[in-house]
């Protein structure tokens, strides 16, 4: 329904949102989209609670400790880079 409604857009000018809402795969299109491309390259957040982050792969420490996992503590500023994520050949 969609490629028709962009094939012939000059007979629908404006779209409902219940066609909008209808269509099966725009969200999984636009969800997926905007992973691969992301629109805010990095973000802060602030830690609520003391939080223990799992990584996929174990990371060195800067004395050359191996890491699984993280300790963040609660109140802590954490800086998230968005467009290095969903971009792991390996999963």
């Amino acid at each position: 329904m969609l490629w028709r409604l962009v094939k012939h857009r000059h007979v629908v000018t404006n779209i409902a949102y219940d066609v909008i809402v209808s269509l099966p795969y725009l969200d999984v299109i636009s969800h997926e989209t905007l992973c691969v491309h992301v629109p805010a390259l990095k973000r802060f957040r602030e830690a609520h609670m003391d939080v223990v982050l799992t990584l996929t792969e174990p990371i060195r420490d800067l004395d050359g400790t191996l890491m699984h996992k993280i300790f963040v503590p609660k109140d802590i500023h954490v800086f998230v880079s968005i467009c290095l994520s969903n971009n792991n050949l390996d999963i």
